[in-house]
């Protein structure tokens, strides 16, 4: 919908990524730095999910690093669940790294899909 070429479960090194996003398939194909890595903590351990975005930071220098966390309904209670790994060993991450809820998604792709067309025309401009 947003005209990103995305890849589910990607793998690069020896790391998985739930969802990367690349600009187009072309910068897929030639490489490119993603624009985007989605790590979603379901409850696993949220140190190999930081592990994992501080490796995409590390690999591609990114600022497109989100957390989303499925098992928190507040974000703010999320935060304060993550911050202790941030002023720590994942320190890098700090700036960079945005915390969603599940919820939050949900909601994001609901707007997005009321107002489908008028995105679609919108995200046509930068072609």
């Amino acid at each position: 919908m947003l005209g990103y070429y995305v890849k589910t479960e990607f793998e690069r090194d020896v790391h998985r990524f739930d969802v990367v996003w690349w600009g187009s398939e072309r910068d897929f194909r030639g490489e490119r730095h993603p624009a985007a890595v989605f790590e979603v903590q379901r409850g696993g351990s949220l140190v190999e999910a930081l592990a994992r975005l501080k490796h995409a930071l590390d690999r591609w220098n990114i600022y497109g690093l989100y957390l989303v966390v499925t098992e928190e309904e507040d974000v703010e209670r999320a935060r304060r669940l993550v911050e202790p790994h941030l002023k720590g060993s994942f320190h890098e991450l700090q700036g960079r790294l945005r915390i969603w809820t599940a919820k939050r998604v949900r909601e994001i792709r609901d707007a997005l899909a009321e107002y489908r067309d008028e995105v679609r025309e919108l995200s046509t401009l930068r072609d």
